[in-house]
């Protein structure tokens, strides 16, 4: 919990692979009021993103919007210098269609009334709480395009986390669902290695299992000769 009432402890529900694979091209600017609910909510969300970068006050928003590209903002609607929904009518003038999601302590009926003319993508009220933070970044990424949905393994093979499949050289192969959750996580962890009790625990839910099954199931992965070359590079 930060300051007291910024975040709600409740388990943050897991998104989708191929959501997190969504996310994690994404560049967030969240905007606060105070420096130290900044600094713990970039904590907390730097995971999920390619980037998050916070601004204190609606100018320094602004100035950061105009420099650098960002894809989503997250913004408190009381400013130090401003008002976060009059801040998003001069960031969409810039960028019409610019993905917003409201991160604010206040429910008033005043702001409700103008936050619904915004066409935002979440009205989420402090403490932050993950459930209402999964489903407002959920709807955003269901209308936005899919961005670069392909996950390159190596030479002329890549991963397909929407359709769950791998295409190579052009044709598409079917993976088991062990298969795939393997896959997953090793794409997860990249670059860094994966223990075999880690793959155990993630696929089969248990900490004891015989040696051959996950031999086995590696094997399966590796007889498709350009996997076998990033199951050995990566790992």
């Amino acid at each position: 919990m930060i300051n007291g009432q910024i975040i709600k402890d409740i388990p943050l529900i897991p998104l989708e692979f191929h959501q997190q694979h969504q996310l994690k091209q994404l560049h967030l600017l969240l905007v606060e009021d105070q420096l130290n609910s900044a600094k713990g909510i970039q904590q907390l969300l730097r995971p999920l993103f390619a980037s998050v970068t916070f601004a204190i006050g609606q100018q320094v928003a602004l100035t950061l919007f105009r420099q650098q590209h960002f894809d989503l903002v997250m913004t408190d609607i009381e400013l130090q210098d401003g008002n976060g929904l009059a801040l998003i009518g001069q960031l969409r003038q810039i960028e019409p269609q610019l993905p917003v999601i409201v991160l604010t302590a206040f429910s008033r009926n005043d702001y409700l009334l103008h936050a619904a003319n915004l066409q935002l993508d979440g009205y989420i009220l402090k403490p932050l709480n993950f459930d209402k933070l999964n489903q407002a970044l959920v709807k955003l990424l269901n209308r936005l395009q899919p961005l670069s949905p392909l996950i390159p393994l190596h030479h002329h093979c890549s991963y397909d986390p929407m359709l769950q499949q791998l295409e190579v050289d052009g044709k598409s192969i079917a993976l088991g669902t062990k298969q795939r959750q393997l896959l997953e996580l090793l794409l997860r962890r990249s670059p860094r290695a994966v223990s075999r009790k880690e793959m155990i625990t993630h696929i089969w839910h248990e900490d004891h299992l015989s040696p051959s099954a996950l031999k086995n199931l590696l094997l399966q992965l590796r007889e498709q000769k350009t996997v076998l070359d990033f199951l050995f590079i990566c790992h």
